[in-house]
Order: structure tokens, then C-alpha cells, then sequence
């Protein structure tokens, strides 16, 4: 936390330093003593941002016969996702007002406790603690709650008023209708719409295919058929349908993908024969993708609200077992039973020893006729071991390591924008930015909406590589299922990967 004298929020001098550590014991959090008549900007060490806050300024005794006029501090906290405001409810959920920040006016001793102050450019939110505006009957000797007269509780607020929380339409889909008919194109101010300009509202712009870096929306009941790779998007909001064609490689790279409707890459039916690609990029200051207020989405994020399908070749046998030890600096694999890899595929090798991260990754370079043994490209670093362990009378154990095929033709991975070539003394060097362990990830959810029904994302996945997926030090796995409500058993979402 830094402590600022006087009441500005600005770096000055006189500014001073400290860390306080989280306090997971009786009181979970932090507990600090402070100084008041200051304002203290407490900035989160961590990549997170802080959802929901529980604060208790004091205990009720210190102050309350005491007097204190003017007794007062603010405390202001950093943020990094994206948000509109923060409600705070005080004293049976009342809630407290948020001031916009204007040039001259700022949290004082004046200012009640709770009301709140939010700064869009500098990302900062703060509050007031003070004893103007304390409601004193809320005390109760000798008990420790929240809800007392000096605490409240905030919570995060994404969307902007009408901006969000609102459910698109659900038109039927339409015949299915091939991207490459520019017709089909409106395009005005980076934001391209794929729709039936005949029948729905007029183009306000030009019939122009997406360009690099636009906001791309695939309209309500369109059946958009991907016969094209598009550039590089900023944005991909699906309201109908997207379809891969499968007569050729395919491509989508974008920072965010928002799917309302149907993202269709093959089915179980009809796996997808070509490559195809989804490509997600950012790093952890890019933009927060906002859909509802329950949905804590991040960024270089595909948040599926509608149904996702992503069906790739799957190989005859996914995995195996070694038949025969590989020792360090061998460079062939002798498995336990036939597969049907080619060279080229990427393998990996689990460790067998306590170190799980001796596992190793390698290229096939060859197979075999009889499919059981492969040549890496590379030489093990560790041992990997293979063999019948005696585990006592009749009790022989087989003990083998696994080597398991990473690849797949269709792949959702996160781009590798941790990663920099920077120019400078000695040629290009490879330099590690903000970005690095940053993957992509998938949140299927389910969100309520106001006078209409709950809609829920499905998700069915299989054949694919998810690659560079989940962000380190973070709460966003790979793949998130967000779901509140109880479900009859007819109208469970069907989510899985296979």
C-alpha cells in the first residue's frame, strides 16, 4: 500500500512504500493500521482484479466515543479489466453513490463513508472511510459481523447503463450463404456486418470484405459459410451461424470471440479433414471483453453463450504406453501397441520419475512399418522408464511411461504475444513482455437476462488441440463451464471434450 499525505491521489513527493501481505487466518484478508487524514492507494501485486470486496474501516469501539471531527481517509485501489463503476451497499444493502471525477471535486472529510469515486483514465477506484454518514445503531457490543456501522461491501460493475445484460435476437437461420459474397458485406467505421441487406435494415456504409483489426458481426439468422480466411480481427461476435467450409485450410485470428448463436468447425459425424485454426490474441492490458454483469470474461477470450462444435480427425489410438525404457540421449521409442502417427506429429512422453516435469515432448521423424516403434528428431534429456516392478508375493506390477500424440488438424490456441524480437547490439534477440504464460481460453456460461429467458452455452469438443490455453497466476483455466441455475434432467446443457 503507498501512503500519500494530504488528500490528492497523485504521485508526489513525500509518497512512501510498503507491502502487506494477504492474511489468510482468523480475519481472511488484510489488516493494516493506517494514519488518517491521508489518502492510501493500495495496489494489487497480482494479475487478478478483485470482483466483490468486504471492508471494515474500524472496529466500532475505537470511535465510538471518541470525538472525532473530521475524522476521515480515502483508500483507492487499481484495476486492470475493464470497469464501468463499483456499487457499494452499506447498512442493509443501501446502496451508496459513485462520483465521477471531475478536476476540482475529490473525497473528503465531507464525503460520506462508502460513497465511492471511480477514474476511467487511470484506473483507479476509491472510496471514502470515514465517521460522516455512519449510522451508530448498527453497533452491537461484543459481535463481530459484517454489516456493522464501519464496513461495506463493493462489487464490481462491468457494464455501462443499457450497455449490456441484454439478449439478442434469435431469428431463425437463414439458407446458408458463402462469406466471399461481398454482397453480403456492410462495412463502416471498422466494424463489418455479414447480412441480408435486402430484407433487413439499410447498409450505412460500403460493400466491403472485413479488413484487418475490424470488429467483425455475423448478423442474427445469417448462415455464414467460411470459404475465405479473414485477416486478423479485433473482435468476432457470432449472432447466426459460422461455419469452416472444409475444402481447404482455415484460419480465424482474432483478439476476442463472442458467440451468440453457432461456431461450427466439422461434427462427430463429419470431422473436419483440413487444418483449421482459431487463434486468439492479447496480453493482460488489452481490451476486457463485456457481455453481462455476472461474466467476468478477461480477454483473449471466446465466451460461448450460444453452441460451439469443434469435431477434428481422432487418431486411433490417442496414447500408448512405452514397451521398452527410453534412456537419456536415446532417440527411438518402442510401444506397447500399433498407432497410426505419422512423421511429423508432435508426441509427448509423461516423466516416471518425482520430477513431473521431466516430461518431454518431441517431433516424430519416423515410423516403423509395423507402427510400434518411432524415430524422434531429438535425443531424450531424461530417462523414461518401462518395466514390471516387484511389488511383493504375486504382486508384480507393470510401471510404464505414456506417450500420447499432441497434435490435431483443428486447433483453438492462444497466440505467443509474450514473446518480442527486439533489434538491438549483436542482431535480433528474443525478449520476454508482458504476455508470457498469458493463453487464450474458452468460458461456456450461462447468463440470466431481465423479462427474458436464461440462455445457456453448449459445447462439444473433439480432435482438437488446445494449445497455449489458460493464463498463469489467473482464475481462467483453459475451459470454463459457468453455470448457476438447477436444470431438469431433458434440459441439462450438453458440454464435452472428448
Amino acid at each position: 500500500a503507498n501512503s500519500v499525505p494530504g488528500s490528492t491521489a497523485k504521485t508526489l513527493p513525500g509518497e512512501h512504500h510498503d507491502v502487506v501481505k494477504f492474511r489468510p487466518k482468523e480475519i481472511y484478508g488484510w489488516v493494516m493500521p493506517v494514519v488518517t487524514h491521508n489518502r492510501y492507494s493500495a495496489n494489487w501485486i497480482t494479475l487478478m482484479d478483485w470482483r466483490t470486496l468486504r471492508m471494515r474501516y474500524t472496529e466500532p469501539e475505537y470511535l465510538m466515543h471518541y470525538e472525532a471531527p473530521g475524522e476521515h481517509m480515502a483508500l483507492e485501489w487499481n484495476y486492470t479489466d475493464y470497469r464501468w463503476s463499483y456499487e457499494v451497499f452499506y447498512a442493509e444493502d443501501k446502496e451508496r453513490e459513485v462520483l465521477p471525477v471531475t478536476i476540482t471535486e475529490d473525497l473528503t472529510a465531507d464525503t460520506k463513508f462508502g460513497v465511492g469515486q471511480i477514474d476511467h483514465d487511470l484506473q483507479v477506484w476509491g472510496v471514502a472511510l470515514s465517521s460522516n454518514g455512519v449510522d451508530q445503531s448498527l453497533y452491537k457490543p461484543g459481535r463481530r459481523y459484517f454489516n456493522g456501522p464501519y464496513e461495506f461491501r463493493a462489487n464490481a460493475i462491468q457494464c455501462a447503463p443499457d450497455a449490456c445484460n441484454f439478449l439478442p435476437g434469435d431469428e431463425p437461420l437463414g439458407d446458408p450463404t458463402l462469406y466471399s459474397k461481398v454482397d453480403h458485406w456492410c462495412r463502416s467505421d471498422g466494424t463489418a456486418e455479414f447480412n441480408d441487406w435486402t430484407k433487413h435494415r439499410k447498409c450505412e456504409g460500403k460493400r466491403q470484405f472485413p479488413q484487418e483489426g475490424d470488429n467483425v458481426i455475423i448478423g442474427n439468422g445469417m448462415y455464414c459459410v467460411m470459404n475465405v480466411n479473414p485477416p486478423r480481427l479485433n473482435s468476432l461476435t457470432i449472432l447466426g451461424k459460422l461455419l469452416f467450409e472444409d475444402t481447404a485450410d482455415r484460419v480465424v485470428e482474432s483478439d476476442t470471440i463472442l458467440v451468440w448463436g453457432y461456431l461450427t468447425v466439422g461434427s462427430v459425424a463429419r470431422p473436419f479433414k483440413h487444418k483449421a485454426t482459431i487463434k486468439l490474441h492479447g496480453v493482460r492490458t488489452s481490451p476486457t471483453l463485456i457481455v453481462h454483469n455476472d461474466l467476468f470474461l478477461g480477454n483473449k477470450v471466446m465466451a460461448v453463450i450460444g453452441h460451439l462444435d469443434l469435431h477434428g480427425v481422432v487418431p486411433d489410438v490417442a496414447w500408448t504406453r512405452l514397451a521398452e525404457t527410453l534412456e537419456v540421449n536415446g532417440t527411438t521409442l518402442q510401444l506397447l501397441e500399433k498407432v497410426d502417427w505419422e512423421a511429423g506429429d508432435e508426441i509427448v512422453v509423461s516423466s516416471t520419475e518425482y520430477d513431473g516435469a521431466e516430461a518431454e515432448t518431441f517431433f516424430v521423424s519416423a515410423v516403423s512399418a509395423d507402427g510400434l516403434t518411432l524415430s524422434l528428431d531429438h535425443a531424450a534429456v531424461h530417462r523414461h522408464f518401462s518395466g514390471i516392478v516387484d511389488n511383493g508375493p504375486n504382486q508384480d506390477v507393470a510401471l510404464r511411461a505414456t506417450v500420447a500424440k499432441l497434435n490435431r488438424n483443428v486447433v483453438f490456441e492462444g497466440a505467443d504475444d509474450g514473446f518480442r524480437h527486439v533489434a538491438g547490439p549483436g542482431g535480433s534477440k528474443k525478449m520476454t513482455v508482458e504476455g508470457l504464460n498469458y493463453g487464450a481460453h474458452i468460458v461456456v456460461a450461462q447468463v440470466p437476462f431481465e423479462d427474458s429467458p436464461t440462455k445457456s452455452g453448449q459445447s462439444h469438443i473433439t480432435g482438437t488441440n488446445l494449445y497455449r490455453c489458460g493464463k498463469h497466476e489467473m482464475e481462467h483455466a483453459c475451459i470454463l463451464y459457468k453455470h448457476h441455475l438447477k436444470f431438469h434432467e431433458d434440459t441439462v446443457p450438453f458440454n464435452a471434450v472428448e
